[in-house]
C-alpha cells in the first residue's frame, strides 16, 4: 500500500510539474500567434501589385480597362470592393460580363467577356444573344445583321420571336433582313430577297407555316416581282406585286 501511494504521489508531482511548464510557455505562444498574426496581416493587406487581365477582347482597350481596375482599387489589398471593380468594368459598352477574383499575395486576375452582336436595335443599339441592348456609340460595319424594331421591354421576345422565325425561314432558304414590333403587338418582317410580309396580332408561327407552303408552291418563281404578303387572315394571303407576273 505505501508503494502504490508513493507512485500515485510521483504520477501527481509529473502532472503538476507539466501543467506548470505549460503554462509558464503559454504567454510565449500567445506572444508568437499575435507577432505572426500582425505580421500576416501586414503582408495581405498589402497594396495592390500587379492585374492579370484575360479574355479575347476585338473592341475593348486593354490598358484603358487595367486603368478602370487600379482606379478603383486604391488603399489596402483586403479591402478592394471586387464588386465594385466588375461594375466598374461591366458599364463598358462592349463588355459584357466581368469576372474579378484575388489572385493571391497581391494581384488581380480579371476576365472580360466582350459582347457578340447578333442583330441591330434600331438605328444605333446593337442586340446579344440574351436580348440584351447594348449602344457602343458606332454601329459602322454590322449593316450586315437583321434589323430589330420594338419596344425597349420587349427586346428579349422579340429575339426568341426572331430564332423561331429565322428557323421557319431556313427550309425555304430565306432570312430575316428586318423584324419589326408595334407597340400594340402586330408584327411584320422583311426577307431577304426584299419581300415585305405582314403578320398582325396572334398565331404569328401558324401564320408563318401558312406562307411557307403557299410560297414554296406558288411564289418562289415571282419573287423578284412580289412587294408585300399579308398573311393577317384567317386562311389565304394576299399579294402585293411591284409588276404582276406574266402567267
Amino acid at each position: 500500500m505505501a508503494t502504490m501511494a508513493t507512485d500515485i504521489a510521483s504520477k501527481v508531482r509529473g502532472i503538476n510539474l507539466y501543467t506548470l511548464l505549460l503554462l509558464m510557455q503559454l504567454p510565449l505562444l500567445a506572444g508568437l500567434f499575435h507577432f505572426g498574426g500582425n505580421w500576416l496581416l501586414q503582408w495581405l493587406d498589402q497594396p495592390l501589385h500587379n492585374v492579370n487581365l484575360s479574355g479575347h477582347l476585338q473592341h475593348s482597350d486593354a490598358k484603358d480597362l487595367r486603368l478602370q481596375v487600379w482606379g478603383r482599387a486604391e488603399g489596402a489589398y483586403l479591402e478592394i470592393d471586387l464588386a465594385d471593380v466588375k461594375q466598374q468594368l461591366e458599364i463598358n459598352p462592349w463588355v459584357h460580363r466581368v469576372d474579378v477574383r484575388r489572385q493571391w499575395p497581391a494581384g488581380l486576375a480579371v476576365k472580360v467577356d466582350e459582347e457578340r452582336p447578333v442583330a441591330r436595335w434600331g438605328c444605333k443599339g446593337l442586340l446579344n444573344s440574351d436580348g440584351e441592348v447594348f449602344e457602343p456609340g458606332d454601329i459602322k460595319g454590322y449593316e450586315h445583321l437583321p434589323c430589330l424594331k420594338g419596344p425597349s421591354n420587349r427586346t428579349r421576345v422579340m429575339m426568341e420571336q426572331f430564332r423561331s422565325l429565322s428557323q421557319q425561314m431556313r427550309p425555304l432558304k430565306l432570312q430575316l433582313s428586318t423584324l419589326e414590333l408595334e407597340p400594340r403587338g402586330a408584327w411584320s418582317l422583311t426577307l431577304n430577297n426584299g419581300i415585305r410580309l405582314i403578320l398582325g396580332r396572334g398565331n404569328v408561327i401558324e401564320k408563318v407555316e401558312r406562307f411557307g407552303r403557299v410560297y414554296d408552291s406558288q411564289l418562289a418563281a415571282y419573287a423578284s416581282k412580289i412587294k408585300q404578303i399579308d398573311v393577317r387572315y384567317t386562311n389565304g394571303l394576299t399579294v402585293t406585286w411591284h409588276e404582276p407576273p406574266k402567267v
